[in-house]
């Protein structure tokens, strides 16, 4: 791993530690925040240092907002709530700049489960799930969770 690589790396990680944090409190994820995470992703994908190539970081980043967003319209369809905010969305194609979309899609399944997890939790505890909770939060564990998994794999 180059000094560049471990420098944005070790970037990113803090950036999404307080994305989580941030979202867990107020419910948003900020664009400040979400940018340039997905332009670090793309910066070290085109230095040659990241985990997947620029072109995989691009088309991943830009399919993976384009699906997100399809499913966050159309549940505002069905349901004339919204389901999936605009800052989720960012934040997944932020993350798929930097670990490409198959990873991506796995981000997305365990994010799924831990926020499914989160909510039987506050079922248990007598929370009322009918009040919007946070996906930034399960999706950033779920992130570095594969992320991890990914380094290991391919030794960055």
């Amino acid at each position: 791993m180059t000094l560049l690589a471990g420098c944005l790396f070790a970037a990113a990680l803090v950036v999404l530690v307080q994305l989580a944090r941030i979202d867990w409190r107020t419910g948003l994820l900020p664009d400040a925040l979400t940018q340039p995470l997905l332009w670090g992703g793309l910066a070290l994908a085109w230095t040659g240092d990241g985990l997947v190539t620029l072109d995989v970081a691009l088309i991943s980043a830009m399919v993976s907002y384009l699906a997100l967003r399809a499913v966050s319209e159309l549940y505002w369809l069905i349901c004339q709530r919204e389901g999936l905010g605009r800052g989720d969305v960012k934040l997944v194609a932020a993350v798929s700049a930097w670990l490409g979309w198959h990873d991506t899609l796995w981000v997305v399944v365990l994010g799924g489960l831990f926020g499914l997890l989160l909510a039987l939790i506050q079922l248990r505890r007598g929370i009322d799930l009918r009040t919007p909770r946070p996906f930034g939060p399960p999706l950033i564990l779920a992130t570095l969770f594969i992320a991890a998994l990914s380094i290991a794999k391919q030794g960055f």
